[in-house]
């Protein structure tokens, strides 16, 4: 799959999907092992 420059997502939008992907990892390493 190509990689279009044209349509890049603003850092924001990056950084506040990468900050939610983070709290959900911790909150799946944290959870408690059956």
């Amino acid at each position: 799959m190509p990689i279009n420059n044209a349509r890049r997502p603003a850092p924001s939008l990056i950084s506040s999907v990468t900050d939610a992907v983070a709290d959900e990892v911790k909150a799946w390493q944290a959870r408690p092992l059956e």
